[in-house]
């Protein structure tokens, strides 16, 4: 079992060490991610980022909250977005911290930022996002029954064009 990273961990990979065009939103190309689980009792999760200039917001279906899973969510937002994933901020969450993954996606030219703990607000951007996404996926309700198509195309497409 992946033991949590220590402190130092974190502080090398701080939001704070983000460049300035990132938080003043200047370049295309920095996301914001999270995770949105269905609820306690019901099964599956999203993996949720929002590009940071634009606002455009793409959910993956995850097939459980794994590190793993994130990891292949990570993945496929490099695979559809070909050279417009620079940097992703994300929580302190079990499903971003595998070291391991963390060390892949950053040789393979990603930065890796972690907000503080308990500080959703640095991801106010995914925050929201996430927010809108609840009043299609109410808590309790199940992402397993919700075929990927409809996941992907409509909700991405209705989240983009209302905010």
């Amino acid at each position: 079992m992946l033991r949590r990273p220590d402190t130092d961990w974190f502080l090398t990979r701080s939001i704070d060490l983000r460049p300035p065009e990132v938080d003043q939103r200047l370049m295309v190309g920095h996301w914001e991610a999270d995770s949105v689980l269905s609820g306690r009792k019901g099964k599956g999760a999203l993996a949720t980022f929002v590009e940071r200039k634009t606002r455009k917001y793409v959910a993956y279906k995850l097939r459980d909250h794994t590190s793993n899973s994130m990891y292949l969510a990570f993945k496929q937002l490099m695979k559809d977005f070909k050279g417009a994933v620079h940097s992703v901020t994300c929580d302190r969450g079990t499903e971003f911290i595998n070291q391991q993954y963390v060390s892949e996606l950053e040789a393979s030219g990603l930065s890796l930022y972690f907000a503080h703990a308990y500080s959703p607000y640095e991801r106010g951007s995914n925050e929201n996002h996430n927010g809108l996404l609840r009043e299609y996926f109410p808590k309790g309700g199940s992402y397993v029954k919700n075929p990927d198509i409809k996941v992907r195309t409509n909700l991405t497409f209705n989240l983009n064009y209302l905010i």
